[in-house]
């Protein structure tokens, strides 16, 4: 039985969650399947933010990891304003793309823990998840603990299950086509763990990159607001939209709820001082677009 980590990446601002992740785990799987593509969720294009920082993960976490780059021209289109369109076609291709990779090959018993690369799963916990899915005849869904913006800003009484734990052989149910393809979407499934495994760092990235994932992931309705109203909403420990109940709890930087890799004090992002959307001008709505993420083509 082998045990893969997969995920997939977007943004040069993820290098710390994926060390972070080998970090905990290295021990523990048996490679780190990570995908980037040359498009976002919303359909427009990108180019291969992750590859060239690459060397940033140490030589000793590496050798488990697998990286590849996949052209998805044929399957994306641009519903940027179309958020029903994101989550049916271009978010589940993205996320399911590896089960199209001819080089790799998967046992039935193996297991799959497939996470977003910001969810980091404590090495600590996990045998005992991996005993959970072995009493279990389905899917689960893995709870982590909900961080937002720092690494030790904890949201309270925020229940996060998203990522998801399964024998490769439990999702043929799941599995459809799409053109020469197969995908399917597995998040958010309706069995879930007992415990929590691990934690979601979410919009736990430098302001600017805040801005560029507005544009980037699946949520259109949330585009209105920009660095200045970021700013201010992490400085007043305050959800930026608004809209729902949003309590933070700062915790010690030794705290266990922290994955490893993130207890120390420095900071995560300095090897992004010369990448070139940070200090951004001011920009109208379009320059925004044209600047991070080229649109491909009209919305079909």
């Amino acid at each position: 039985m082998n045990v893969y980590i997969k995920s997939y990446c977007y943004s040069e601002h993820e290098i710390p969650f994926i060390i972070a992740n080998l970090t905990e785990n290295y021990s523990k799987i048996t490679k780190y399947l990570l995908y980037e593509y040359n498009f976002t969720h919303t359909g427009l294009t990108k180019p291969y933010n992750v590859e060239k920082y690459l060397s940033e993960i140490p030589d000793n976490l590496r050798d488990k990891l697998i990286y590849k780059k996949i052209d998805l021209n044929k399957y994306m289109k641009n519903y940027f304003n179309n958020e029903e369109k994101i989550h049916k076609y271009n978010e589940p291709i993205q996320r399911s793309y590896w089960l199209n990779d001819k080089n790799i090959s998967i046992n039935s018993e193996d297991i799959i823990i497939d996470i977003d690369v910001d969810e980091i799963i404590y090495g600590d916990k996990f045998d005992q998840m991996i005993d959970e899915l072995k009493n279990s005849n389905n899917p689960l869904s893995i709870r982590l603990n909900l961080f937002f913006y720092k690494e030790n800003y904890l949201w309270e009484g925020k229940d996060f299950s998203s990522p998801t734990i399964y024998k490769f052989k439990m999702i043929n149910q799941f599995i459809e086509h799409y053109k020469d393809i197969k995908f399917c979407n597995m998040r958010n499934l309706p069995d879930k763990t007992k415990n929590l495994y691990g934690a979601h760092l979410s919009w736990f990235m430098p302001v600017e990159y805040m801005e560029r994932k507005l544009l980037s992931y699946g949520h259109p309705k949330y585009r209105y607001i920009g660095v200045n109203e970021i700013e201010n909403a992490i400085k007043m420990k305050q959800y930026p939209w608004k809209d729902i109940e949003f309590n933070i709890r700062e915790l010690s930087k030794s705290s266990s709820e922290i994955p490893i890799y993130f207890r120390q004090e420095i900071d995560f992002f300095n090897y992004l001082n010369k990448s070139s959307i940070v200090n951004p001008q001011k920009r109208s709505f379009k320059q925004k677009v044209s600047q991070y993420l080229p649109v491909n083509d009209p919305e079909i």
